[in-house]
């Protein structure tokens, strides 16, 4: 987890005191940037912790940082890599995700039941940081190795989500990610100073 290393000691990386249960699907293997997670189906998941939901990671209200290091394998299909839906695929907190069109897009559901969507980048096959930058009453960053994508304002906190998944869209099973995560931190605060 080489992103702990690079980001001041008062930050704290929330995603390192949190169980992971895996899905059967999900296995680790080795690759450039250490032990990866890998889905040999597209709604492999990893589960953290006992999570009831994003807003029960980093509670709503507070500033939070979401840095991950992702392996794409495949364009052209929707993929959720950092996800907290229900399993009717509605009353989600954070999306990270690929779209069909091959751009990142990073989304939330704020606490007044609005969408709020950044799009943009082109995804290509191989290795790519992503760090969403979420701010309450302030809105969301999106960078994609060290490039910002976008950023959406909106004045209320993110919903507090119902079950935060990395490599799937929580509990809805028709979207997943089929490719490997290297890293996954959420940070207390900003850390874009360190990793954008």
């Amino acid at each position: 987890m080489l992103a702990a290393s690079v980001v001041p000691s008062q930050y704290q990386s929330i995603v390192l005191g949190q169980p992971f249960t895996l899905a059967s699907a999900v296995s680790r293997v080795p690759t450039q940037h250490g032990i990866a997670f890998q889905h040999a189906v597209s709604n492999g998941q990893l589960n953290i912790g006992a999570s009831a939901g994003f807003g029960s990671v980093i509670a709503p209200g507070n500033t939070a940082s979401v840095f991950m290091r992702i392996y794409v394998s495949t364009l052209g299909t929707r993929q959720a890599y950092f996800a907290d839906w229900n399993a009717s695929g509605a009353q989600e907190s954070f999306v990270l995700e690929l779209i069909a069109t091959n751009q990142y897009r990073a989304s939330c559901t704020d606490a007044g039941g609005t969408y709020r969507i950044v799009t943009g980048g082109t995804v290509t096959v191989g290795w790519h940081d992503i760090l969403l930058v979420h701010t309450p009453g302030t809105g969301h960053t999106l960078y994609v190795d060290g490039v910002e994508i976008g950023s959406v304002a909106y004045t209320l906190n993110a919903k507090a989500g119902s079950a935060l998944r990395i490599g799937g869209a929580g509990l809805y099973n028709l979207i997943g990610f089929p490719g490997r995560v290297a890293v996954c931190h959420i940070f207390k605060g900003d850390v874009r100073d360190h990793l954008a």
